[in-house]
């Protein structure tokens, strides 16, 4: 099954670089539509909530610690050829919809809704996604 930093790795491929709180927003967005368009989750994983909205933990550690610099792009490990069509189809839609919005609006979004996503011992909250 195609995991997080392989979604995480068509956001950047798409995008360029973007920060780990739009990654992470944009990631948990895209496991969002995928289950209420197709009833099923696009990518194995969990998300916590962390004082800055969703995180999954898997990509946050693949993102801070496997990528060549700072602002790489190429998080090692990612395969983004893992996505089928409907799946990258899932991720474009995400992107062509939320790509304008600014790291801190989409934590503000992600703050204002209801989640079902998070995992229920995941009331810890993190102080933020670095």
């Amino acid at each position: 099954m195609v995991k997080a930093i392989d979604v995480a790795q068509r956001i950047y491929d798409s995008l360029g670089w973007v920060d780990a709180w739009k990654l992470q927003k944009l990631t948990y967005y895209v496991q969002a539509w995928s289950l209420g368009w197709y009833g099923r989750p696009l990518f194995d994983g969990y998300f916590e909530a962390w004082v800055n909205g969703p995180v999954e933990p898997s990509l946050y550690q693949a993102n801070k610690n496997n990528r060549e610099s700072p602002k790489g792009t190429t998080i090692h490990g990612a395969d983004s050829s893992t996505l089928n069509e409907w799946q990258r189809a899932v991720v474009a839609s995400v992107i062509n919809y939320y790509a304008d919005f600014s790291s801190a609006a989409l934590v503000e979004i992600t703050h204002s809704e209801s989640c079902l996503l998070y995992t229920s011992d995941a009331a810890d909250e993190r102080s933020s996604v670095d």
